[in-house]
């Protein structure tokens, strides 16, 4: 191991992202529609990247010089000689992506909707509770604000002396 997993974390932030942050700034403010769509398949690459790392990090963590090929392919994904972020995307996530869009459309409807309907239901249930309960609440609220002598915390420069 070359690079450590804790020095491998700093350069993947600073090359995997703060890096690509600035290029794609400097994408956008110029206008430039190849280095916008570089930098935008490069993101969609990263972002599959990190949905995927975890699992090796857990499974293949101990691999000679693992830290070390993450470290590379991020690099390749944005580095201009390399290709390798437009390749993999021409060549094979956005064949994948067409084939399934109409499945991951649906699935993210339904996602979507299976979440606010829990929102909701967990919204009203919070209602509910303090409807129900709301005398009991506000006696425990008046109890903290202003509690018995003797009891709770003497205020500063007053301690209690025994």
């Amino acid at each position: 191991m070359l690079i450590s997993a804790p020095i491998c974390r700093v350069l993947m932030a600073l090359l995997g992202c703060a890096f690509p942050a600035y290029m794609t700034h400097k994408a956008v403010s110029s206008g430039n529609n190849q280095q916008l769509r570089h930098w935008c398949v490069y993101w969609l690459l990263m972002g599959f990247f990190l949905c995927l790392e975890w699992v090796a990090d857990l499974s293949i963590f101990w691999l000679p010089l693992y830290y070390e090929a993450k470290l590379a392919f991020v690099v390749a994904l944005w580095h201009p000689r390399t290709h390798v972020a437009i390749t993999l995307y021409d060549g094979y996530v956005s064949p994948l992506l067409v084939k399934h869009e109409g499945t991951i459309d649906r699935l993210y409807v339904e996602t979507r909707a299976r979440i606010a309907d829990a929102v909701t239901s967990q919204a009203n249930r919070a209602q509910g509770y303090i409807h129900n309960n709301a005398g009991v609440i506000m006696n425990a609220m008046h109890s903290f604000a202003h509690p018995k002598p003797g009891e709770g915390a003497a205020p500063l420069g007053h301690e209690k002396t025994q």
